[in-house]
């Protein structure tokens, strides 16, 4: 089964950010309940995630690319 795992790292990125975005309303609150670090693990998954996709679609060209060439057959 051919899954294009570029595009669940990227909707994982997308919940780190927008809980970053969530939580950075509360920051006010998550500083007073010292709770700050939720803030920073949600903008580490963001950054994370962002990496991790950039590395799945270079996996995934290199795939596509592979394919393509022994679709082409032996060059001659």
């Amino acid at each position: 089964m051919e899954v294009d795992e570029s595009v669940v790292v990227a909707i994982g990125t997308a919940a780190w950010f927008v809980a970053w975005a969530v939580l950075l309303v509360f920051h006010g609150r998550l500083e007073d309940n010292g709770n700050e670090w939720y803030l920073w693990t949600a903008a580490a998954g963001f950054g994370l995630g962002c990496w991790g996709w950039w590395l799945t679609r270079r996996r995934v060209e290199a795939r596509r690319a592979g394919r393509r060439r022994r679709a082409a057959g032996p060059t001659p």
